[in-house]
């Protein structure tokens, strides 16, 4: 499956912290898989990531900034995707 740029248009995208992320099931509560890049390639793009723990989610951040087409591409191209499917295989429990 291929990730397209449009995944991260949004100047305020929602994301989890891999590292803080214990209980999968909150993260792919919406049906999604995962796409994950480096926090080091979204600050390069000038982009703030800023973590902002929700009440059920710990691990909850933002990737703050405008995403012109050059922005979103990097990110697309630095994002490596795992479908749902394949998260669930490994034990992650929805």
């Amino acid at each position: 499956m291929t990730v397209k740029s449009v995944a991260f248009n949004h100047s305020e995208m929602s994301v989890d912290v891999a590292k803080l992320q214990h209980d999968m099931s909150i993260t792919l509560a919406k049906g999604a898989g995962i796409a994950e890049f480096e926090v080091s390639v979204a600050r390069n793009l000038n982009q703030e990531v800023r973590h902002d723990p929700g009440e059920d989610n710990h691990a909850h951040a933002l990737v703050i900034g405008d995403k012109p087409r050059q922005t979103r591409e990097a990110l697309r191209d630095a994002a490596r995707f795992t479908p749902r499917q394949q998260i669930l295989a490994s034990g992650a429990t929805p």
